[in-house]
């Protein structure tokens, strides 16, 4: 029984050693991507921010063009040589949004401002941009020659419906666009720019912060050491999409995302110290390794469990397995074992080990026949009770002890090396009957009849081997029962007299 179970705790042991070694090996596995994934979730999250950013922005400038239009429509039904009407629409536009200078002109860049102030715009550096398109659009001042501020701006042009060759012009402050959004998501060490479609920075936060990537050349200046990574954001951005990357400008390390606005090609590009973003990469890499590492333990010790659960149902099942054969294998009124199972364990027995010598003993209980018709049949059950009580415990648990028939018992002593031995087991099965007694009220000492064969000298199987027992047993009778004999006479000294 206990190489049975050690026969499954081995069974089972291997695939749960297996199991734990596949769990981790996807745990090392995980946690060796895990690092990219933290990577990848933060540049996710940077992005989301910025593509928040770009819409807070283009809310701004949606504002901004919307009233314009509006003003520029209310122009229409005013005389175009009426200045002062004009001039109040004009300062009306001034009032209600962020724009520090409201021009009215023609093609040729004569105009008037919200201050009535006449005004030659064709002197300026961006009227050729002013007569580029037909459409309203944004543009970018860089030095604002009519307000006298030398600022940079943004301006928006917008069209007057009906009067092609007039357009009206509002001038916003560039600090002004996204004060919403010049804040830091993540800590105060951040920037933010607001590039044109060739690569100017035409805002940046944080201005009074030093670092190497508040510069309007700051593209100019990556192009330089990452040609490849601008190039695909040239792509990226091309196709309307937001990404990042990571970029160092004397010993400054910066992860930079870029997001398209929907206008003029323009971009917004957040610029994030890398030791924020590598302390936030870390802390989602920590986390992820952590609950891999609790899942993976929760994985493992269910695994772990079932593994137990099945094995102690195995180990059950095979001891009851073990307990129906024994049951099966056992003649119930004896406790010994049945004629079936006698005859499979002294077959196997003598497969195993043909060479091997034993002795078989084929025994009858004296007048038998005789015990149950005078005490009736159940003191010659009690008889036979008795005997396989009382003879079992002298032998050892390896040999062989059953009940082949009524009163029949079969005994096979195995390893029985010599004569000498041969002859003390004979005599040890002898001197059994001087004592036996049956019985719990009357005791009723019964005598039998032994035959003995040995193997493989007298038989090389079963039938043989029993045949020849069988005979020395009759033989025994013959001479007067009560007493042992030997096949062929051998030992026929060997006696049993009460």
């Amino acid at each position: 029984m206990k190489e049975e179970k050690n026969k499954i705790l081995t069974q089972w042991m291997m695939p749960t050693i297996i199991l734990v070694v596949i769990i981790a090996g996807m745990v090392i596995n995980f946690n060796a991507r895990s690092g990219q994934m933290a990577v990848t979730s933060i540049s996710k999250e940077l992005i989301v921010v910025s593509e928040r950013y770009a819409k807070e922005l283009e809310k701004d400038l949606a504002v901004m063009s919307s009233l314009t239009r509006a003003v520029g429509e209310a122009i229409l039904n005013i005389d175009e040589n009426d200045t002062e009407a004009i001039t109040n629409v004009l300062n009306s536009l001034f009032r209600h949004s962020y724009a520090y200078t409201v021009i009215l002109s023609d093609v040729n860049g004569a105009g008037i401002t919200n201050t009535g102030i006449r005004v030659d715009l064709s002197e300026t550096s961006y009227f050729s941009e002013l007569k580029e398109t037909g459409t309203n659009h944004f543009f970018f001042v860089a030095n604002d020659e009519i307000a006298g501020s030398m600022a940079k701006a943004v301006g928006y042009i917008s069209k007057i419906p009906g009067y092609p060759e007039r357009m009206l012009i509002s001038y916003y402050p560039i600090e002004n666009m996204g004060k919403s959004i010049l804040r830091s998501d993540f800590d105060g060490d951040i920037l933010y720019m607001l590039m044109s479609s060739d690569d100017n920075a035409m805002l940046a936060s944080n201005k009074d912060y030093v670092s190497k990537f508040i510069a309007d050349d700051i593209i100019a200046t990556l192009r330089r050491s990452y040609s490849s990574e601008i190039r695909n954001m040239d792509v990226r951005l091309k196709n309307g999409h937001s990404d990042t990357m990571k970029v160092e400008i004397d010993g400054e390390e910066r992860t930079l995302i870029y997001t398209p606005l929907s206008m003029n090609n323009w971009y917004i590009m957040v610029g994030v110290n890398e030791f924020f973003v590598e302390n936030l990469e870390r802390r989602v890499w920590e986390y992820t390794r952590r609950t891999l590492l609790n899942l993976a333990l929760i994985i493992s010790g269910f695994a772990i469990l079932m593994v137990l659960i099945n094995m102690i149902a195995k180990i059950r099942h095979t001891s009851k397995t073990k307990e129906l054969m024994v049951k099966a294998d056992t003649d119930q009124l004896t406790g010994l074992l049945n004629k079936v199972a006698t005859e499979r364990r002294v077959i196997e027995y003598m497969e195993t080990y043909p060479n091997e010598q034993a002795i078989m003993f084929v025994l009858d209980i004296d007048n038998f026949k005789k015990i149950n018709d005078t005490m009736g049949h159940a003191f010659g059950d009690e008889v036979l009770r008795s005997l396989g009580q009382q003879i079992t415990p002298i032998f050892r648990s390896t040999d062989i002890i059953g009940r082949i028939g009524g009163d029949e018992l079969i005994i096979l002593l195995k390893n029985i090396y010599n004569d000498e031995n041969l002859l003390r087991e004979a005599e040890k099965v002898a001197r059994f009957f001087h004592d036996f007694k049956a019985g719990e009220y009357t005791k009723y000492s019964a005598t039998a009849s032994i035959g003995a064969a040995i193997f493989p000298r007298d038989g090389k199987d079963f039938e043989s081997i029993y045949k020849a027992a069988d005979q020395a047993l009759y033989a025994a009778k013959k001479r007067g029962k009560n007493q042992l004999a030997f096949y062929h006479d051998n030992f026929d000294a060997v006696v049993i007299k009460n």
